[in-house]
């Protein structure tokens, strides 16, 4: 077949391209999402051309296609384990287990939900070029969804059935499967497997019909469909389906300062508050002299007990982020004077002198220049210490 033929060349291709990429050229995270994303338009691609080549051998029945589909798709991922472990024997090896897991669940889930995708299409369009143009169709709204989840929500990372998962923050280095992870990926099996029980029922004549009779197959669509519903549901608990509402019950005790709403963990000291308050008045106050301007109404201020609680809520761990277009700053950590409130707030002060979406220099409003954006919050918060800024850079 065709497709699969273009499918294994891209994937040696992509493997061994990699290979020269720092990060991405050992067996872990990184490698896995750029397999999977490459996977998310391979796996439907395969699953659509060997369900065209069995309707026109009259061949097996379609969920013995889609078990063969999901076999090649899962094959393909075999350079990127092989290119992975060959880099990690040369240079000096990783956790290669955990590296294992991540092109499992990672690409292997994107896998799995391309292949019922690619099914469910066909199935439901005979025609491949319709099937395929469905699958784009419902590839890029998956994109649109996560782009805007990314925008409006406080959540850096994104959990996609089609793409996988990615975490965010690249400052965060120390990547581990988490329970949020399997979670997902669980949900994304049951999915992956209603779309193809249902998409048996439209079925065509032209494949051999299947031993399982089709009431028992609906039957067994349904049961799994309830099963993706109550996944899906528990999103929020399982932590692959957050957002603001899941910070700010979490951080549950609000303040309201003249110039901020801020959102605390209830853990803080009780005469930490008025402190913390207090902190954040001064650093507007620090900021607005120095900017000459000031962003318009309230900022929104996350202030999270620790790391590990910030990376389970909103995706970064150790980074420190501020969202200008939202004007709202997530930190961690209840000290006073706070180590790096100044610097985040000096992100969404020159907020207000940039223009949208984003609200920070960019050519075109899309290409950031991380070097402006960093370089001025550093000159706007230049701390007190032994050393200014311009020595601790020599």
């Amino acid at each position: 077949m065709r497709a699969l033929g273009v499918a294994w060349a891209l994937h040696a291709a992509l493997a061994l391209i990699l290979c020269f990429v720092p990060l991405f050229d050992t067996l872990g995270f990184e490698r896995a999402f750029a397999a999977g994303l490459l996977t998310a338009l391979t796996a439907p691609a395969v699953a659509l051309s060997m369900l065209a080549r069995a309707r026109a051998r009259r061949g097996p029945s379609l969920l013995q296609v889609a078990a063969r589909a999901l076999i090649q798709n899962l094959a393909l991922l075999t350079p990127h384990l092989l290119a992975g472990l060959v880099v990690e024997l040369v240079n000096q090896p990783c956790d290669q287990q955990e590296g294992l897991l991540f092109l499992i669940l990672v690409a292997g889930g994107n896998a799995a939900f391309g292949t019922a995708l690619g099914i469910f299409a066909g199935a439901l369009l005979p025609r491949r070029r319709w099937a395929g143009v469905a699958v784009a169709l419902i590839l890029a709204g998956f994109i649109a969804a996560a782009l805007h989840r990314v925008y409006a929500e406080p959540q850096i990372f994104v959990y996609s059935a089609p793409f996988g998962f990615w975490p965010g923050s690249l400052y965060d280095e120390e990547l581990s499967v988490g329970a949020a992870l399997w979670a997902f990926r669980g949900y994304t099996l049951a999915l992956a497997f209603t779309l193809v029980l249902l998409a048996r029922a439209f079925t065509d004549g032209a494949l051999h019909p299947s031993i399982i009779p089709r009431p028992l197959t609906l039957a067994t669509a349904a049961l799994t469909a309830l099963v993706t519903w109550g996944a899906h549901s528990s999103g929020g608990k399982l932590g692959f389906d957050l957002d603001r509402g899941s910070v700010q019950d979490a951080l549950s005790l609000r303040l309201e300062t003249e110039h901020f709403i801020i959102y605390a963990d209830p853990s803080i000291p009780h005469t930490q508050v008025p402190r913390l308050m207090a902190d954040h008045e001064l650093r507007w106050a620090q900021l607005k002299r120095f900017f000459g301007v000031a962003p318009e109404g309230r900022i929104t201020s996350f202030v999270y007990r620790d790391t590990d609680q910030k990376a389970r809520l909103m995706g970064a761990g150790r980074t420190q982020i501020a969202r200008p277009w939202a004007q709202e700053i997530h930190i961690h950590g209840f000290e006073v004077p706070h180590g790096v409130l100044k610097h985040e707030l000096a992100h969404i002060f020159a907020g207000a002198l940039a223009e949208p979406p984003f609200k920070v220099p960019a050519r075109f409003g899309i290409f950031v220049n991380i070097g402006v954006v960093e370089g001025v919050a550093v000159a706007a918060d230049w701390p007190v210490q032994e050393l200014t800024v311009h020595g601790w850079t020599r």
